[in-house]
This record gives C-alpha cells, structure tokens and sequence, in this order.
C-alpha cells in the first residue's frame, strides 16, 4: 500500500513513491495509478470502461499528505468523464481526466497486436547509479529488461513489469487498470535518449489510451523516445499482457543538461 486517507479528502503518500531523480518527488506511476483508484472507489463508472487517461503535472509532488477532489463533467448513457485535482500545501499540482466508455456486447472484435516473439524471454535486472535513495522503481516495482537499460541512451527499450503492489490505495485490491497506468509512466526512462551523466528529463504529462482491459501482474511495455538533442521530444509506448496488445502510452518530455 502506497496511499492511505488519513480524513476526508486528503491522503498520504508514502516515500516509496519517490521517483528516481529527487529523494521526496513522487515518480508519476503511482500518481497516474492513484487517479485510477480514486474514480474507481469514489465515482464508479458502472457497466463501463476505462478508455482514456490524461495526467497532466503541474508541479512536483513530494511524498506526504495530498489533498483531492473529483468532478463529473460529462454523464451520459454511453460516456462518463470524470475530472480528478490534487493540490499540496495549498497549490494544485496535478490534474487528470478519465474517460469512460459503455460496455458493448456482442461487438465485432478487431485484431489485436500480439506480443511480440522476442518479448518471450527471462530478461535481466535494471541496473542502477550506486548511492541512488530509495525509489519506487528500484524499490516497489519488479523490472526485468528486454532490450536497453533504465535511464541510458538507447533511445528504445522493453521491459516486463510488475509494479510490485497488490494495494495502492487503503487495503483496496488494485485494479488491472491501474496496473497499466502505473507501467505507462516508465516508457521515458526506459527508452531515454541521454544518460544519467548527460543530463535528466521532465516529462509534465501522461496520456494512456486503453483497448481493453488485463488481470495479468506483468506486462510488458515496449517504448521509444523521438527528439532532436536537447529541448522538447516525444515518447510512444505499447503496453502488452500475454494475450496481446492493451493499452497505447504517450509522453511530452523536456530533455535538460541537468546544470540547475
């Protein structure tokens, strides 16, 4: 369990949240994951599901106590769209949307991507900077490595991922969407195109377009970062469970020299 109400209204994140650059700075997992959460426990979509999420960062949000609050703006037989704020010592600093599609049975079914073959492999451990604090990357999730390395300059990468938590919010299961949410927010650091010694990036939103739902605890997330040198860039990733493709994930990122 990473979160916890401590009244109404306000809950608590635990340091295990951090995110790799700074000690206190919540990694954007486990917040995209905590919107999720909050709709699904607070304003049920019921008889539909999750197909978009959009997170926007407005300001760091460090480890400690968060202050929510939740609006419905559009309700209707066949969509629900619901508006989620968080705010820290009275400043809001993240905003997402989530959006809701009705259930449709007896729909035609496309073709889904199916995993890819090469994904069929044990992988290999992330390897991260000695010293680093303790992180929920390095802490909580379970990452095992396909193609490049966390945080180098492969400008591609895959890993499967567990994030590593079977409660996110109180001593409620997490759910499947959840899951993907959370895995989402490494697509930049798995595909990053510079090292921790070149510099870092910011990356202020997140964007997650579901095709169907997953039960499974890993899943596989393949991305790739487009950018030329230092300055604004774009990451694209595809999430896949056993079964194939999931959800599709984009990221705007800011790549820094990291000199202030």
């Amino acid at each position: 369990m990473l979160y916890h109400h401590t009244r109404q209204h306000v809950i608590f994140a635990d340091p295990k949240t951090a995110a790799f650059w700074y000690p206190n700075v919540q990694h954007g997992g486990p917040l995209a994951g905590l919107l999720v959460e909050l709709v699904r426990e607070k304003m049920p979509a019921v008889g539909m599901q999750l197909a978009r999420l959009y997170m926007s960062l407005i300001r760091p949000v460090y480890a400690g106590e968060l202050m929510w609050d939740m609006q419905l703006i559009k309700s209707g037989r066949n969509i629900q769209q619901v508006k989620v704020v968080l705010s820290q010592n009275q400043r809001l600093v993240l905003h997402g949307t989530l959006l809701f599609y009705k259930i449709k049975s007896g729909s035609p079914k496309g073709q889904l991507l199916q995993l890819p073959a090469w994904a069929e492999t044990k992988g290999y451990s992330p390897k991260w900077p000695e010293g680093q604090s303790v992180h929920f990357a390095k802490d909580v999730a379970k990452i095992r490595l396909i193609k490049g390395q966390m945080i180098s300059d492969h400008q591609e990468g895959a890993a499967w991922i567990d994030v590593g938590v079977h409660c996110l919010v109180d001593q409620i299961p997490i759910s499947g969407d959840a899951r993907v949410a959370i895995v989402a927010d490494f697509s930049n650091a798995l595909s990053s195109v510079i090292s921790v010694d070149e510099g870092r990036f910011i990356n202020a939103d997140l964007s997650v377009e579901f095709i169907r739902q997953s039960d499974q605890l890993d899943l596989m997330l393949w991305s790739k970062t487009y950018s030329e040198g230092f300055g604004s860039g774009v990451v694209d990733g595809q999430i896949y469970d056993q079964a194939g493709l999931v959800a599709f994930c984009r990221q705007t990122i800011l790549l820094d020299h990291g000199e202030t």
